[in-house]
């Protein structure tokens, strides 16, 4: 979604839902500290917007038009920023609100996925969906007090499916005991996060240390480097010449 200059501004103040899962180590797009260097005023280096982005960015309308007339649903389309009542550090932005024929009220979460993703998917109106966008999900139903949400989604341009996700408080709770740590943690007395390996890393790493050259690891694909594990380290090898 589009986030208008007010709900920027909120998102410097706080972790929004799409945050959450970088700060678990759960997302493929970004990193804890990538999160870190938003909220501490570096964002300007990393506001480009990717591929999937923009992808998205177009065909979210085209995707909520779809859901508003396959179920029925009335939408609140680019409603406010949610912010928790009990936890004021976390906001959440979802793409819309909707008021179904029986009048109940769900979140809202369009998806464009490429068709290299589609196996991350499980079946339509099942809860299988990847694990980053179930943390964001979790996170928007927590802050807007509702208790389902349904995601249309396109895949490959034209496999429209529809999935459907309830609140997990218990899953909720573990989500939101790490942001609150992570923002006293880090945020607060603005100590970086350990490095990760992530690409929001390497580059914060050499604007630090500019002119500084060593050697490094192999070269990973970006792929491969979302599949790390948390305590991957680069072997003696490959390690910086003293």
């Amino acid at each position: 979604m589009i986030f208008t200059e007010e709900q920027r501004a909120k998102r410097r103040n706080g972790i929004g839902g799409s945050e959450l899962a970088s700060i678990v180590g759960r997302s493929p797009y970004s990193s804890a500290l990538g999160v870190y260097l938003r909220k501490v005023g570096e964002e300007e280096h990393l506001t480009e917007e990717t591929g999937p982005q923009l992808r998205g960015r177009i065909l979210e309308p085209a995707i909520l038009s779809w859901f508003e007339e396959t179920r029925g649903a009335v939408l609140d389309r680019n409603p406010e920023s949610f912010q928790h009542p009990k936890h004021p550090i976390l906001f959440a932005s979802p793409d819309a609100i909707a008021r179904m024929p029986d009048d109940e009220r769900l979140v809202v979460e369009a998806k464009t996925v490429h068709f290299r993703q589609a196996s991350n998917w499980g079946p339509a109106g099942t809860d299988e969906i990847p694990e980053h966008y179930l943390i964001q999900v979790q996170a928007e139903l927590a802050c807007t007090g509702l208790q389902r949400a349904e995601l249309p989604v396109l895949i490959a341009g034209e496999d429209f499916r529809i999935y459907n996700v309830e609140f997990e408080p218990e899953l909720f709770g573990v989500l939101v005991q790490a942001a609150e740590k992570f923002w006293r943690d880090h945020v607060i007395p603005r100590k970086p996060p350990p490095l990760d390996g992530s690409d929001e890393g390497d580059s914060w790493l050499r604007r630090r240390f500019p002119g500084r050259r060593g050697r490094s690891c192999s070269p990973q694909t970006r792929s491969s480097r979302r599949l790390r594990n948390d305590s991957r380290r680069c072997k003696p090898s490959c390690a910086p010449p003293r």
